[in-house]
């Protein structure tokens, strides 16, 4: 059985976990979850041995969280089980607080590779993510 447990890991070693799993993307990176920051997201993180998952999460009107794991999760496809989804839910804080305690799980394919290599992708984002926080 695929046990999942919530990444502690720092912004930098995260990248570099999720660099060495096939599907890596940038959608998964700590660049993409500083850059929803600004709109109010906030990233929770999953790991196994061949697999990781970052959601972001957005408390929502009605006493709902949202979990939105865009570009995820990557990796070994068969380690993808339910104890994902429940070890990202209890990372996020389990359901809302409101009267109905409900959390939405928005689910979204994998984004599909491109030419260029996994880790020069994320060294892009993490480039565009300094640049943009050094502009006036």
């Amino acid at each position: 059985m695929v046990s999942w447990r919530v990444s502690s890991l720092s912004d930098a070693d995260w990248d570099s976990a999720l660099a060495a799993l096939p599907g890596a993307n940038a959608f998964q990176s700590s660049a993409w979850a500083r850059h929803k920051a600004d709109s109010g997201w906030r990233a929770v993180r999953a790991l196994t041995d061949g697999a990781a998952a970052q959601a972001l999460v957005k408390n929502i009107p009605g006493g709902m969280r949202l979990l939105w794991s865009r570009g995820g999760p990557v990796g070994d496809a068969a380690l993808w089980n339910e104890d994902l989804r429940a070890t990202l839910t209890t990372a996020a804080g389990g359901a809302g607080g409101g009267p109905r305690r409900r959390a939405a799980v928005a689910e979204q394919a994998p984004v599909a590779p491109v030419e260029v290599g996994r880790r020069e992708r994320l060294q892009a984002v993490r480039d565009d993510d300094v640049a943009a926080r050094r502009a006036p």
